[in-house]
């Protein structure tokens, strides 16, 4: 498909946080955008981190292939626009994060992929986590049973 591109006006546009691997773009793009992020975000109650505990292949969320739907059938795409240009008035962002795009004009190809793992320990050490092989699947945690809340 062969895009024709247009002039991008914008009024006026706050964006209060571009972070993680996203893009605020203004322009066009003929090529390739590719966003990527990998994040294994740890909270703890007590900060008792050592170096390397936790590597990014002990969980095969990171290393897994990413599944795409496979096409459907071929589309045909028509467009026509009374104008040379694309208008845009106000624009409010509050964030972008984690392999986000806000782009203000034309557009080659795009991929987004985050890949976040989530982990949570608020009332006990953790048990040593050991790297497995890429083959091997995951072994999932016991979970951290709950402490009651303190009274004040």
């Amino acid at each position: 498909m062969s895009l024709s591109c247009r002039e991008s006006r914008v009024k006026d546009v706050f964006i209060n946080t571009v972070s993680q691997a996203s893009i605020l773009h203004f322009g066009d793009v003929k090529g390739r955008t590719d966003l990527f992020n990998r994040v294994l975000a740890i909270q703890r109650a007590v900060a008792n981190f050592e170096s390397n505990e936790l590597p990014f292949t002990a969980y095969s969320l990171f290393y897994r292939p990413i599944l795409l739907p496979m096409p459907r059938q071929d589309v045909s795409f028509s467009a026509s626009a009374d104008s040379s240009f694309i208008e845009v008035g106000d624009i409010q962002v509050t964030a972008l994060s984690n392999s986000a795009l806000a782009r203000f004009g034309c557009s080659g190809p795009l991929t987004g992929e985050a890949r976040i793992v989530n982990i949570r320990h608020f009332n006990a050490s953790a048990p040593p986590v050991t790297p497995i092989s890429p083959t091997l699947p995951a072994v999932p945690v016991a979970p951290v049973p709950p402490v009651p809340p303190v009274s004040a």
